[in-house]
């Protein structure tokens, strides 16, 4: 039987087949890190929303000191799998029902690069090196389904939407070194019409502390072809997953300095303090391709995807900050890439 804190397993399995919608694409991403050792992931199994027949994956691996990175991206065919879940040709995703747990497996190789570098350019080409991992995505509540919220979202229209915090336990090998992963965690699984033409600027955070308390929270601006803004968010005390309102988001996008979030629950305001650790730069094109570095000619906007460390109320936690920044014409940041969101 399937945990009470996952959902049905045809909720968390992709559907066998896509159904005939334009730039439909079925799409897995997950977050996890660990303080103790100063590792951290960023993994990514979508369908291409021009050919639902193969899984594209993406695997960045943070390495300590905030510089290095280990990434690479491929492409597999869905055709003669084994299993339900989903499969790249070097990252692999299989539930365990019993559990409710994901355990995701990588076998193949990456390259070295520096964040500096994919900030500044596309990535370049390096040689290749082995690559071993396997991490076991555990929830802490029940899922937050913002299924509801997103059917106004060019990003999941017609579509559904799910993350859950998670503890993430396991080990990866590299460089001539096995060591063991416990950390924390997030895991998104999203469906539907999937086109970035008119994505907004957009905050994704989360954060897990030792206390047990966690917070999430997912912000898109609105845009001409987006009318309807996106603000949710939520906490979690005692394993209780409850539904938080964000009072203020940082500033801006770059976060070379510390910055701050202030969201409201049921227990009163909160002001919850962030520091980048690390930090992986992607370059965005319409319908839903996704480059691994900046390029600074083509790309509609850019993402970056900080590993971060978070104080609230003086304790230390862990997590995710994602977030956009939009170009126009001009190849300028637009101005809702800039602004900060104050609450009315």
């Amino acid at each position: 039987m399937t945990s009470t804190l996952s959902l049905s397993v045809e909720q968390e399995l992709p559907l066998p087949q896509p159904p005939a919608i334009p730039n439909w694409s079925e799409n897995y991403c997950l977050q996890a890190y660990d303080p103790a050792t100063g590792h951290g992931f960023w993994l990514h199994l979508g369908l291409p929303v021009y050919d639902g027949g193969l899984w594209h994956d993406i695997t960045i691996v943070y390495l300590p000191g905030g510089e290095e990175l280990l990434v690479c991206k491929s492409f597999a065919p869905r055709e003669g799998q084994n299993a339900p879940g989903p499969i790249g040709a070097m990252l692999r995703a299989d539930y365990d029902a019993a559990s409710g747990d994901w355990v995701w497996r990588f076998l193949g190789v990456a390259h070295r690069v520096k964040r500096s570098e994919l900030h500044r350019a596309l990535m370049p080409e390096t040689i290749a090196q082995p690559l071993r991992f396997e991490l076991r995505f555990s929830g802490l509540s029940r899922v937050w389904d913002l299924t509801p919220d997103v059917g106004g979202q060019v990003w999941s229209a017609q579509g559904a939407h799910w993350e859950q915090p998670c503890r993430t336990i396991g080990w990866l090998e590299y460089a001539g070194q096995r060591l063991a992963f416990n950390g924390t965690g997030i895991r998104d699984h999203t469906r539907g019409k999937r086109d970035t033409t008119h994505f907004g600027p957009h905050f994704w955070m989360h954060g897990q502390f030792p206390s047990g308390k966690c917070f999430g929270l997912l912000y898109v601006s609105a845009t001409e072809g987006q009318p309807k803004t996106l603000n949710r968010a939520y906490v979690v005390y005692d394993g209780e997953l409850a539904d938080a309102q964000v009072l203020a988001l940082p500033a801006d996008r770059d976060f070379v300095h510390g910055f701050e979030l202030r969201f409201r629950d049921h227990k009163g305001e909160h002001r919850v303090t962030g520091e980048l650790l690390h930090d992986m730069t992607f370059s965005f094109f319409a319908p839903n391709e996704i480059l691994l570095g900046r390029d600074l000619q083509h790309a509609e906007r850019f993402l970056g995807e900080g590993q971060v460390r978070w104080t609230w109320d003086g304790e230390l936690g862990y997590g995710l900050a994602e977030r956009t920044v939009r170009l126009g014409a001009d190849r300028r940041p637009d101005q809702a890439s800039v602004s900060a969101f104050r609450a009315p």
